[in-house]
């Protein structure tokens, strides 16, 4: 019988893996996770479009969402570890996107967004 890891201990876990997440993502799935958040992005976001990245990790689809969306737009990075966050501000620094972007630390178990806060 498996048990379940708390809050505590997944957000340990994440902590100890964000470094390397992007790295492990491309690599497990040989570069597949691109595609698909290509793909997801580009039939699910709309210029001005408010979106919600719900387990942003690193920021990789999010900041996607935020070209995207545009100036207009506005994307939520929601993510359980705060050290995934981090590297998230870092890249959406690097790509110049602070204006529209929001990061947010919580569980996605309980999200404490109003319905129909986002369009995707």
């Amino acid at each position: 019988m498996r048990s379940s890891l708390s809050k505590e201990q997944l957000q340990h876990l994440y902590g100890l893996v964000a470094k390397h997440d992007d790295f492990q993502h491309g690599l497990v799935t040989f570069r597949a996770d691109q595609k698909g958040r290509k793909i997801l992005v580009e039939n699910c976001v709309e210029d001005g479009d408010k979106v919600l990245d719900c387990g942003s990790g690193t920021g990789t689809t999010g900041i996607m969402a935020a070209r995207k969306a545009g100036q207009k737009g506005r994307v939520t990075f929601f993510d359980l570890s705060e050290d995934m966050l981090s590297i998230a501000r870092e890249k959406v620094r690097q790509e110049n996107l602070q204006e529209n972007v929001v990061f947010q630390t919580g569980d996605m178990v309980h999200l404490c967004f109003d319905d129909n806060s986002f369009d995707a």
